[in-house]
């Protein structure tokens, strides 16, 4: 017969049973968080009745934990109307902490936190402004790729060197690449080489007429011939282009208004 019982939170193998007292161990449960916001409390919840120890296993810089486990009803006061849960983050020290790639570990405050810091050292030794893919211009290169990190994007990066321009008359494009103006009359460096059908392989099928009078053996032709030209060419109407009727001495302006598109040359083919 058991005659009483013994909590305790450190014990070993050896120990479960001494006099006829059986000792239980008691596993510290807490809640584990993403981040600490700068009040120093929690907000956003990542798992519930966990120790600190597995809590903070990660690496990561921003894990926080509170240590009193707490109903939905308590959680939703402190988080929702409290202002979040008091807590106490994992690290201290940047010892251990991988923030990742372009990113580096600073303590501040005395909190270590992750920073862009990409690295500017790399093959393009290009000095100056750039030009980025969002339009907009940017003194340097470093600064372009540490908005990219801030803004935690993979589509911003270098449209072409300078200042953002509104036509291509003063845009010197890297080599294998060309200017050109898509459809909102916005100036890309793209590359212009594409695998398009062989004749003998639409059988002139696929034939469009562009707005600039011209047939072209399919729409891939009339985009690689647009990336060369600079400009872009909407697609006029399907099938070989036909002539026009002469109009009191003057050639009639009109193109059918059916299967007229304006396109992306960006989006369709061309890699920037």
């Amino acid at each position: 017969m058991v005659e009483d019982v013994i909590l305790v939170t450190d014990w070993t193998a050896d120990d479960r049973e001494i006099g006829g007292r059986i000792l239980v161990e008691c596993t510290e449960g807490g809640n584990c968080w993403s981040a600490m916001v700068r009040n120093g409390r929690c907000t956003e919840l990542l798992s519930q009745k966990v120790s600190k120890e597995e809590c903070c296993a990660s690496n990561s810089v921003a894990t926080a934990w509170s240590v009193e486990d707490m109903d939905a009803g308590t959680l939703f006061f402190w988080r929702v109307l409290g202002g979040g849960v008091p807590c106490y983050a994992c690290k201290e020290s940047c010892a251990g902490v991988h923030c990742g790639e372009g990113k580096k570990c600073v303590v501040r405050k005395g909190r270590p936190k992750c920073v862009c810091s990409p690295d500017c050292r790399g093959k393009n030794r290009h000095k100056g402004p750039v030009c980025g893919t969002d339009g907009r211009s940017y003194r340097t290169i470093c600064r372009l790729r540490k908005r990219a990190c801030r803004k935690k994007t993979s589509t911003l990066a270098i449209a072409y060197y300078g200042h953002c321009q509104s036509s291509c008359d003063r845009i010197h494009c890297p080599t294998g690449k060309h200017c050109l103006l898509d459809q909102n009359l916005t100036p890309h460096c793209v590359k212009c080489s594409q695998r398009c059908p062989s004749v003998a392989a639409t059988g002139g099928t696929k034939m469009v007429c562009g707005t600039d009078d011209t047939t072209y053996q399919s729409a891939c032709h009339l985009r690689e011939a647009a990336c060369h030209k600079g400009k872009a060419i909407p697609v006029a109407y399907k099938g070989r282009c036909k002539r026009k009727p002469q109009v009191e001495g003057r050639r009639h302006q009109h193109h059918p208004a059916v299967d007229c598109v304006w396109y992306s040359l960006i989006d369709l083919s061309f890699t920037t």
